[in-house]
C-alpha cells in the first residue's frame, strides 16, 4: 500500500532544497503536477473556502425551502 501527501512550501527559495532531500530518499516517488492539474486543485480549494466563509448565512432565519423555491422561481 502506498501513502501520497501534498505538501505546500511557504518559501519560493526552500523548494529546490526540499525537491533534493527527497530525491535521496530511496522510498519517495516525486510525481510533478501540471499546471492544469494545479490549476484544478486551486480552484477546487478556492471553492471550498468560499463554501464555508458563508456558513452560517440562514442561521435564525424562518424560511422554508419551499418559500426559498416560490421566490426563485414566482408562478407566471
Amino acid at each position: 500500500m502506498s501513502n501520497s501527501i501534498t505538501i505546500k512550501i511557504k518559501e519560493n527559495g526552500k523548494f529546490a532544497r526540499l525537491i533534493t532531500l527527497l530525491k535521496e530518499l530511496d522510498y519517495i516517488e516525486i510525481k510533478p503536477v501540471n499546471k492544469m492539474e494545479r490549476r484544478s486543485r486551486n480552484k477546487a480549494e478556492s471553492i471550498n473556502a468560499d463554501f464555508f466563509s458563508i456558513a452560517g448565512l440562514w442561521h435564525n432565519r424562518k424560511i422554508s425551502a419551499t418559500e426559498i423555491r416560490k421566490r426563485a422561481w414566482p408562478a407566471r
